[in-house]
Protein backbone atom coordinates (compact mmCIF):
# COMPACT_ATOMS: atom_id res chain seq x y z
CA UNK A 1 0.00 0.00 0.00
CA UNK A 2 1.06 3.27 -0.93
CA UNK A 3 2.25 5.88 1.76
CA UNK A 4 0.16 9.12 1.74
CA UNK A 5 1.69 11.85 0.44
CA UNK A 6 2.72 15.31 2.45
CA UNK A 7 3.56 18.50 1.48
CA UNK A 8 6.48 20.39 3.50
CA UNK A 9 6.74 23.64 3.12
CA UNK A 10 10.09 25.15 4.94
CA UNK A 11 12.14 28.32 5.48
CA UNK A 12 15.51 26.45 5.25
CA UNK A 13 17.37 23.32 5.03
CA UNK A 14 17.78 23.78 9.37
CA UNK A 15 18.77 20.10 11.33
CA UNK A 16 15.30 20.08 13.40
CA UNK A 17 14.12 20.59 9.56
CA UNK A 18 15.80 17.43 8.51
CA UNK A 19 15.23 15.85 11.59
CA UNK A 20 10.93 15.23 11.58
CA UNK A 21 11.33 14.49 8.15
CA UNK A 22 13.81 11.78 8.81
CA UNK A 23 11.13 10.97 11.50
CA UNK A 24 8.05 10.94 9.08
CA UNK A 25 9.31 9.22 6.43
CA UNK A 26 8.61 5.90 7.72
CA UNK A 27 5.13 6.71 7.31
CA UNK A 28 4.89 9.62 4.79
CA UNK A 29 5.96 10.44 1.22
CA UNK A 30 7.24 13.59 1.76
CA UNK A 31 7.66 16.33 -0.58
CA UNK A 32 9.21 19.62 0.10
CA UNK A 33 9.55 23.00 -1.25
CA UNK A 34 12.43 25.33 0.58
CA UNK A 35 11.28 28.49 0.60
CA UNK A 36 14.60 30.50 1.87
CA UNK A 37 15.11 33.66 2.51
CA UNK A 38 14.05 36.26 -0.25
CA UNK A 39 13.28 40.34 -0.33
CA UNK A 40 11.80 42.75 -2.42
CA UNK A 41 11.42 41.16 -6.06
CA UNK A 42 12.72 38.43 -5.45
CA UNK A 43 10.15 37.74 -2.34
CA UNK A 44 7.52 37.92 -5.29
CA UNK A 45 9.09 35.67 -7.60
CA UNK A 46 9.64 33.07 -4.59
CA UNK A 47 5.73 33.33 -3.89
CA UNK A 48 5.03 32.98 -7.60
CA UNK A 49 7.50 29.44 -7.85
CA UNK A 50 5.61 28.00 -4.44
CA UNK A 51 1.84 28.84 -6.03
CA UNK A 52 3.19 27.03 -8.70
CA UNK A 53 4.89 23.80 -6.86
CA UNK A 54 1.28 24.04 -4.78
CA UNK A 55 -1.15 23.28 -8.02
CA UNK A 56 1.48 20.89 -9.62
CA UNK A 57 1.79 18.48 -6.01
CA UNK A 58 -1.35 18.87 -3.62
CA UNK A 59 -3.99 17.35 -5.49
CA UNK A 60 -2.48 13.98 -4.70
CA UNK A 61 -1.41 14.99 -1.27
CA UNK A 62 -3.58 14.34 1.93
CA UNK A 63 -1.40 16.31 3.95
CA UNK A 64 0.37 19.83 4.07
CA UNK A 65 2.88 20.67 6.89
CA UNK A 66 4.24 24.18 7.15
CA UNK A 67 7.61 24.56 9.46
CA UNK A 68 6.87 28.19 10.94
CA UNK A 69 3.75 29.93 10.12
CA UNK A 70 4.80 33.00 8.67
CA UNK A 71 4.32 35.01 5.14
CA UNK A 72 5.54 31.36 2.93
CA UNK A 73 2.73 29.66 4.88
CA UNK A 74 0.26 31.94 3.58
CA UNK A 75 -0.70 30.19 0.52
CA UNK A 76 -0.52 26.80 1.53
CA UNK A 77 -2.51 27.38 3.77
CA UNK A 78 -4.98 29.07 1.57
CA UNK A 79 -4.83 26.01 -0.78
CA UNK A 80 -4.77 23.51 1.84
CA UNK A 81 -8.49 24.84 3.29
CA UNK A 82 -9.61 24.89 -0.63
CA UNK A 83 -8.60 21.51 -1.73
CA UNK A 84 -9.55 20.37 1.70
CA UNK A 85 -6.07 19.08 2.90
CA UNK A 86 -5.01 18.42 6.28
CA UNK A 87 -2.69 21.25 7.74
CA UNK A 88 0.02 21.20 9.97
CA UNK A 89 1.77 24.50 11.60
CA UNK A 90 4.98 24.09 13.51
CA UNK A 91 5.42 27.67 15.01
CA UNK A 92 8.55 29.31 16.03
CA UNK A 93 9.86 32.47 17.83
CA UNK A 94 9.37 34.72 15.22
CA UNK A 95 5.95 33.44 14.88
CA UNK A 96 4.69 33.65 18.39
CA UNK A 97 6.63 36.96 19.42
CA UNK A 98 6.56 40.77 20.17
CA UNK A 99 9.42 42.58 21.06
CA UNK A 100 9.34 46.14 19.53
CA UNK A 101 12.56 46.76 21.75
CA UNK A 102 14.24 43.82 19.83
CA UNK A 103 12.66 44.46 16.50
CA UNK A 104 11.45 40.80 16.90
CA UNK A 105 8.40 39.10 16.46
CA UNK A 106 5.89 38.77 13.83
CA UNK A 107 2.89 40.81 16.06
CA UNK A 108 4.68 44.12 16.08
CA UNK A 109 3.31 44.42 12.60
CA UNK A 110 -0.52 44.21 12.26
CA UNK A 111 -0.69 42.96 9.01
CA UNK A 112 1.91 40.01 9.38
CA UNK A 113 -0.10 39.25 12.90
CA UNK A 114 -2.79 38.76 10.63
CA UNK A 115 -1.15 36.73 8.62
CA UNK A 116 -0.39 34.14 11.18
CA UNK A 117 -3.81 34.27 12.49
CA UNK A 118 -4.74 33.38 8.90
CA UNK A 119 -2.93 30.69 8.87
CA UNK A 120 -3.70 29.56 12.36
CA UNK A 121 -7.55 29.43 11.63
CA UNK A 122 -6.98 27.35 8.63
CA UNK A 123 -4.74 24.66 10.32
CA UNK A 124 -6.02 21.77 11.97
CA UNK A 125 -3.15 21.90 14.64
CA UNK A 126 -1.36 24.07 15.68
CA UNK A 127 2.84 22.47 17.13
CA UNK A 128 4.44 23.87 19.53
CA UNK A 129 7.92 23.30 20.87
CA UNK A 130 7.28 23.97 24.35
CA UNK A 131 4.02 25.08 26.19
CA UNK A 132 5.27 28.89 26.95
CA UNK A 133 5.62 29.29 22.89
CA UNK A 134 2.19 27.86 22.74
CA UNK A 135 0.85 30.39 25.05
CA UNK A 136 2.62 33.43 23.53
CA UNK A 137 1.20 32.30 20.50
CA UNK A 138 -2.60 32.38 21.62
CA UNK A 139 -1.76 35.74 23.55
CA UNK A 140 -1.72 37.47 20.36
CA UNK A 141 -3.89 35.16 18.36
CA UNK A 142 -6.80 34.83 20.50
CA UNK A 143 -8.31 31.71 22.71
CA UNK A 144 -10.28 30.57 19.80
CA UNK A 145 -7.34 28.43 18.73
CA UNK A 146 -6.53 26.78 21.98
CA UNK A 147 -8.41 23.80 21.03
CA UNK A 148 -5.66 23.29 17.65
CA UNK A 149 -2.61 23.81 20.06
CA UNK A 150 -0.29 21.20 20.60
CA UNK A 151 2.15 22.22 23.09
CA UNK A 152 5.51 20.60 24.19
CA UNK A 153 6.10 18.86 20.32
CA UNK A 154 9.72 18.33 20.48
CA UNK A 155 12.35 16.37 18.85
CA UNK A 156 14.99 15.10 21.58
CA UNK A 157 18.39 14.64 20.16
CA UNK A 158 19.51 11.11 19.24
CA UNK A 159 21.93 10.23 21.97
CA UNK A 160 23.63 7.68 19.93
CA UNK A 161 25.12 11.45 17.77
CA UNK A 162 25.24 13.73 20.48
CA UNK A 163 27.84 12.17 23.03
CA UNK A 164 31.73 12.77 23.77
CA UNK A 165 34.05 10.78 22.20
CA UNK A 166 37.36 11.65 23.40
CA UNK A 167 37.79 13.31 26.91
CA UNK A 168 37.68 17.21 26.78
CA UNK A 169 41.39 19.26 26.39
CA UNK A 170 42.43 20.60 29.61
CA UNK A 171 41.53 24.08 30.28
CA UNK A 172 38.52 25.49 30.67
CA UNK A 173 36.50 25.73 27.85
CA UNK A 174 32.97 27.44 27.35
CA UNK A 175 30.64 27.03 24.28
CA UNK A 176 27.35 28.86 23.23
CA UNK A 177 25.48 27.41 19.66
CA UNK A 178 22.75 30.15 18.46
CA UNK A 179 22.61 31.18 14.85
CA UNK A 180 21.83 34.40 13.66
CA UNK A 181 23.36 36.82 11.01
CA UNK A 182 21.58 39.96 11.57
CA UNK A 183 22.30 42.53 14.93
CA UNK A 184 18.58 41.78 15.59
CA UNK A 185 19.55 37.76 16.05
CA UNK A 186 22.37 38.92 17.83
CA UNK A 187 20.65 40.52 20.18
CA UNK A 188 17.44 38.34 20.46
CA UNK A 189 19.98 35.09 20.81
CA UNK A 190 22.33 36.78 23.31
CA UNK A 191 25.30 36.71 21.65
CA UNK A 192 26.44 39.86 22.95
CA UNK A 193 26.26 39.11 26.10
CA UNK A 194 28.10 35.69 25.37
CA UNK A 195 30.95 38.18 24.21
CA UNK A 196 30.66 40.58 27.52
CA UNK A 197 31.06 37.46 29.95
CA UNK A 198 33.89 36.12 27.49
CA UNK A 199 35.88 39.57 28.00
CA UNK A 200 35.29 39.45 31.61
CA UNK A 201 36.63 35.76 31.74
CA UNK A 202 39.98 36.12 30.07
CA UNK A 203 41.39 32.77 30.96
CA UNK A 204 38.55 30.72 29.57
CA UNK A 205 38.49 29.71 26.33
CA UNK A 206 34.85 30.56 24.61
CA UNK A 207 33.82 29.26 21.44
CA UNK A 208 30.47 30.86 19.88
CA UNK A 209 29.09 28.60 16.88
CA UNK A 210 26.39 30.09 13.95
CA UNK A 211 27.26 33.73 13.94
CA UNK A 212 27.18 35.16 10.41
CA UNK A 213 26.56 38.31 8.57
CA UNK A 214 26.15 41.58 10.37
CA UNK A 215 26.26 39.49 13.56
CA UNK A 216 30.06 37.93 12.91
CA UNK A 217 30.98 41.04 12.10
CA UNK A 218 30.05 42.87 15.35
CA UNK A 219 31.70 40.31 17.15
CA UNK A 220 34.97 40.45 15.41
CA UNK A 221 34.82 44.00 15.85
CA UNK A 222 34.77 43.57 19.59
CA UNK A 223 38.36 42.06 19.23
CA UNK A 224 37.66 39.61 22.52
CA UNK A 225 41.13 37.40 22.01
CA UNK A 226 39.56 34.42 23.96
CA UNK A 227 36.20 34.57 21.98
CA UNK A 228 36.34 32.36 18.72
CA UNK A 229 33.77 32.26 16.65
CA UNK A 230 32.69 29.40 14.38
CA UNK A 231 30.08 29.43 11.72
CA UNK A 232 27.38 26.65 10.93
CA UNK A 233 28.95 23.47 11.15
CA UNK A 234 27.58 19.77 10.16
CA UNK A 235 26.62 17.38 13.36
CA UNK A 236 29.56 15.90 13.38
CA UNK A 237 31.33 18.70 13.62
CA UNK A 238 29.52 20.17 16.06
CA UNK A 239 29.26 17.65 18.38
CA UNK A 240 33.26 17.28 18.12
CA UNK A 241 33.28 20.85 18.98
CA UNK A 242 30.72 20.09 22.22
CA UNK A 243 33.18 17.02 23.04
CA UNK A 244 36.13 20.25 23.53
CA UNK A 245 33.80 22.30 26.27
CA UNK A 246 32.92 21.91 29.93
CA UNK A 247 30.27 24.27 29.79
CA UNK A 248 27.53 25.07 27.27
CA UNK A 249 25.59 28.27 27.78
CA UNK A 250 22.15 29.70 26.19
CA UNK A 251 21.65 33.81 26.97
CA UNK A 252 18.68 33.99 24.57
CA UNK A 253 16.69 36.99 25.43
CA UNK A 254 13.60 34.99 24.01
CA UNK A 255 13.77 31.47 23.40
CA UNK A 256 11.16 28.41 22.51
CA UNK A 257 13.02 25.95 23.87
CA UNK A 258 16.71 25.37 24.19
CA UNK A 259 17.38 22.75 21.73
CA UNK A 260 21.40 22.93 21.81
CA UNK A 261 21.21 22.71 26.55
CA UNK A 262 19.85 19.25 25.41
CA UNK A 263 22.70 18.61 22.86
CA UNK A 264 25.25 19.77 25.27
CA UNK A 265 24.54 17.96 28.26
CA UNK A 266 24.22 14.81 26.44
CA UNK A 267 27.94 15.41 25.44
CA UNK A 268 28.87 16.06 29.53
CA UNK A 269 28.79 19.82 28.71
CA UNK A 270 27.65 21.44 32.58
CA UNK A 271 24.42 23.86 31.40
Amino acid sequence: MEKPLMLLVKIGDYGFVRQDEACLSPYLRIRAFTYGKAKGAAHLLRQLQLLGWLLRHIWGARYVLCWFADYHAFLPSLLARIWGKRLVLIIGGYDAGKLPEYGYGAHRKPFWSWVIRQNCRRAHAILSNSHFLGEELLRHIGETYRHKLIPGVLGIPDAEVFRRRTAAPPGRRVISVCGGDSLMRLRIKGMDFFQEVARACPDVHFTLVGAGGEARTWLEAQAVPNLEIVPFVAREELVALYGQAKAICLFSRYEGFGMVLLEGMLCECIP
